[in-house]
């Protein structure tokens, strides 16, 4: 016990500020100061790198119930997710604060992100297939009433 038994290395070489592994297909996830999220397989192989398109570091992933999409949260105060398999963005949902950690529900419907206000928003995780628009975003309220995006 203790004993290590991989060493995995993202690409862009940087800061580690968050590890997810999944429980249902034992992907690892780690996000990085410079902005990336890379995802290996259970053996440490196929490493995927997803870019969120910012240079905000990632201050937090977690990957669904099973295992097929990844979550981040950035400095830039946006939860992004990603299907594991392709890399493609599915999520992209903007905060009023730095989101500082992020937790999926059992069933994977619904994401709790925790913020830098003090804040933990619950919310729907989506449609996996679609990015979430602004009217869509505003429908989906938080128990103070804040408009979750806004």
């Amino acid at each position: 016990s203790g004993t290590c038994t991989m060493t995995l290395t993202p690409q862009n070489i940087s800061d580690i500020n968050s590890v997810a592994v999944s429980a249902e297909n034992g992907c690892i996830a780690a996000g990085n100061d410079l902005g990336n999220v890379t995802v290996w397989d259970e053996k440490g192989e196929n490493r995927v790198l997803l870019t969120s398109g910012t240079t905000s570091g990632c201050t937090s992933v977690a990957f669904s119930p099973n295992g097929s999409h990844v979550y981040a949260g950035f400095d830039d105060h946006v939860l992004r997710g990603w299907e594991v398999e392709s890399g493609k963005q599915v999520i992209e949902i903007k905060h009023t604060t730095r989101v500082s950690s992020i937790a999926a529900s059992p069933d994977g419907e619904r994401l709790a992100v925790g913020l830098w206000s003090g804040e933990v928003r619950v919310m729907s995780a989506g449609p996996p297939s679609t990015i979430p628009s602004r009217a869509s975003r505003e429908e989906n309220l938080v128990d103070n009433k804040k408009p979750v995006g806004e």
